[in-house]
């Protein structure tokens, strides 16, 4: 009697070991798929990253493709908008004012990536205002690059961050951006990314409760591009340097650095300070709740 109730201890405690197994392999890291279907997909526990719009669920990575192109980048007053600086390193940081030629299409994400996205593909979320909706943030540069590499990885496509040029030129509305009337004349761009009203555009200090807010509940750009003002400031793949008056082709920033642009503004950040031509930086090894980013592929 006591060898066959050991025999069933036995028994039970392998079924249990196998059901920890079987769970153990459930809980494997998540699959990671690229796709141009346009179709209702509805997959859960898989992040599908594709080139269409509008988003449908937080388990899509939308992707809005920007044509190659030029536009006027930096800048103050009624050369692009009708803002002016209050303080001298404002004027310093965004001028003087240059052509930039960017000469590949991209990708870049309809909006900033998700808390959701961000476990699923890195299996954890280091955010301050957890929620799923909401845009992770409180991360490194490294931990966003890493995030591209990683997609990469699992989709074969080449994910990275931004360039500072390509996420200004996004953010003024890339190739469907307002142009200039005549030769000669610069382009009066929106002030902000998608329009002079920044209350229906973005969450900033003055509205946002001191929290992030979930992604694409304000108005987009002319490209279909959430939050690129306001929610949070979004790391960029330059090295942090001053601009200069040449015409510039696609550029990448300084060579070496110590700190790494930020751009977009934030919960945090004043009206002025969300503006699409602000520019900001940070040390690539801190972290803030109102620092996250988007993403940007090459065809």
């Amino acid at each position: 009697m006591v060898t066959m109730k050991k025999s069933i201890t036995l028994l039970a405690l392998a079924a249990v070991a196998v059901a920890f197994a079987v769970a153990a392999c459930e809980k494997e890291e998540p699959t990671v798929t690229y796709t141009h279907d346009d179709g209702q997909l509805r997959l859960r526990g898989v992040v599908v990253v594709r080139d269409t719009v509008p988003p449908d669920s937080v388990n899509y990575i939308n992707m809005v493709f920007v044509k190659a192109g030029t536009f006027q980048m930096g800048g103050f007053g009624d050369t692009l908008d009708t803002e002016v600086p209050e303080r001298e390193w404002e004027w310093e940081f965004q001028t003087p004012s240059h052509n930039v030629v960017l000469s590949e299409n991209f990708y870049i994400s309809q909006t900033e990536i998700t808390q959701a996205i961000f476990e699923e593909v890195m299996g954890y979320n280091p955010s301050v205002f957890k929620n799923p909706d909401h845009p992770v943030e409180n991360l490194t540069f490294e931990e966003a690059l890493t995030f591209c590499d990683t997609l990469s990885a699992r989709t074969g496509k080449n994910f990275t961050l931004p360039t500072e040029a390509q996420w200004e030129y996004a953010a003024r509305g890339g190739h469907l951006a307002p142009q200039p009337a005549k030769v000669g004349v610069l382009p009066v761009y929106p002030i902000y990314a998608g329009g002079n009203d920044i209350d229906s555009l973005a969450w900033y200090r003055e509205n946002s409760d001191s929290t992030s807010h979930p992604v694409a509940k304000k108005k987009p750009n002319v490209l279909g591009l959430y939050d690129m003002s306001g929610n949070v400031s979004e790391w960029c793949l330059d090295y942090w340097g001053r601009y200069t008056n040449e015409t510039q082709h696609d550029p990448t920033g300084p060579a070496t650095g110590t700190n790494r642009v930020r751009r977009g503004g934030s919960w945090a950040y004043y009206d002025r300070y969300c503006r699409a031509p602000f520019r900001d930086y940070m040390n690539p090894a801190y972290r803030h709740s109102y620092v996250g980013f988007r993403i940007v592929r090459l065809p």
